[in-house]
């Protein structure tokens, strides 16, 4: 493992880098890699994931606490039923067939992309679906005079947090976008309210994964180190602007869904 350190630390600092910038946390981008290129078993990459993406997303909110760029009503709107939905994906993974959920999930994923590379809609004569279902009482305003529904965020909230439990995957793929597009908060905001979610549900998860010891600590040390040291750098390249920082997001769910659809059809379980 010692050939691995630095290679693991440039994973984990560059995955670092993109997962804090978009509001992801990482992991979905190195999951794959651990388990096919450096043969880790997917328990062990999960579990130490989950601590790496504890400590970067820590390191971002204390920074975004710092700069007010955290919108605590909506984090605690969605964070609730994202909980109870991982819950119960956790105990859909024994019911359901994962490989052919994944290839479905993967493709849900990759059209959210789509949806984000395209130009916001400006036209106000014919609002989206979930434009109007945000419109439906009841509504909670956020620190920044947007509202967010409450069906909004217990829809997509749950269904974020289902795919988490299914697939051991992060949240912020499905409530970054939702916050951009349908809260309609600014991109930066969106981003740092996702990592400040990701904050409790990665602390959730590391201590479940290292109590049933599933955290090898031999390379979850310098993908560690990288993470943290992305997460700081991720903070120097927060100054582009919110329409190129809302396309990366766009790119990010991309590559999220290729993650997916690798673990699907190449990494056995």
């Amino acid at each position: 493992m010692n050939d691995h350190l630095l290679p693991l630390f440039f994973l984990g600092t560059g995955a670092s880098i993109a997962g804090n910038m978009i509001g992801f946390g990482g992991g979905i981008f190195v999951i794959p890699i651990l388990v096919i290129v450096f043969k880790v078993p997917m328990p062990m990459a999960v579990g130490s994931i989950t601590f790496c993406v504890l400590l970067a997303s820590s390191i971002s909110t204390l920074f975004n606490f710092k700069n007010r760029s955290i919108d605590i009503k909506v984090a605690v709107a969605m964070e609730i039923p994202t909980i109870l939905g991982a819950l119960i994906g956790a105990k859909l993974t024994s019911l359901l067939p994962i490989k052919i959920l994944e290839l479905l999930f993967a493709l849900f994923v990759a059209f959210i992309g789509y949806k984000m590379l395209k130009p916001a809609s400006i036209n106000t004569d014919k609002q989206s679906l979930t434009t109007r279902l945000n419109q439906r009482s009841p509504l909670i305003k956020s620190s920044r005079e947007n509202v967010i529904s409450v069906w909004v965020a217990c829809i997509f909230g749950g269904i974020a947090g289902i795919a988490a439990g299914l697939f051991g995957i992060g949240g912020g793929f499905l409530k970054t976008p939702v916050m951009i597009r349908i809260v309609k908060l600014p991109v930066q905001v969106a981003v740092s309210t996702s990592l400040f979610m990701i904050v409790f549900t990665s602390f959730t998860s590391s201590v479940s994964h290292f109590l049933l010891g599933h955290v090898e600590w031999s390379f979850t040390l310098p993908l560690a180190m990288g993470f943290g040291i992305g997460a700081l750098a991720a903070q120097k390249l927060k100054k582009i602007s919110d329409k190129t920082l809302e396309k990366f997001v766009g790119v990010g769910l991309f590559v999220a869904s290729l993650s997916v659809l690798v673990d699907a059809l190449i990494i056995k379980t």
